[in-house]
């Protein structure tokens, strides 16, 4: 029996020593005073711009206006399309409206035969709605620019503030 209080001694033993230790080591270390980050104010402007969402949401919407500038112009252009089939029918009795069939008819039976079709097709057409679409599309490119120019003068604003 005497065992038994040696184990617990030694077993308070350790943990009054691995008390203080991770105490010690979970404490918080006081830390130097940082120097504050200095920025000049280009590379502020440049942060800014980089990682501004409003700015950025803004700035995309150029890409946009450019491509609904060429969809414009792309619509002035004729389309064009092309169609083929090829078919074949074989030999047998072929029934018309249920029970009527060629034979009934005095026709008889009808030899394989094949079948092709071809379509070349080109479509123009024009609206005012289509010419006048390119100039929209040229004054709604310029009003995008703009409001790029206005966000990039707000994030400038703010920035100096």
């Amino acid at each position: 029996m005497p065992a038994a209080p040696v184990r617990i001694r030694r077993a308070l033993l350790g943990a009054a020593l691995v008390v203080p230790i991770a105490c010690a080591t979970l404490a918080p270390v006081p830390v130097a005073a940082q120097q504050p980050l200095r920025l000049s104010l280009s590379e502020a402007l440049e942060l800014a711009r980089d990682h501004n969402p409003a700015f950025l949401a803004a700035a995309n919407d150029l890409g946009v206006a450019d491509w609904d500038v060429r969809s414009a112009y792309a619509s002035l252009l004729p389309s064009a399309s092309v169609n083929g089939g090829l078919g074949w029918q074989g030999t047998g009795q072929q029934l018309l409206g249920g029970n009527l069939t060629l034979d009934d008819l005095g026709v008889g039976n009808q030899p394989n035969f094949y079948s092709s079709n071809y379509r070349l097709g080109l479509n123009y057409s024009l609206s005012g709605s289509v010419l006048l679409a390119p100039s929209q599309a040229k004054a709604a490119r310029g009003a995008t620019g703009a409001q790029i120019d206005l966000a990039r003068t707000n994030l400038q604003a703010n920035v100096t503030q």
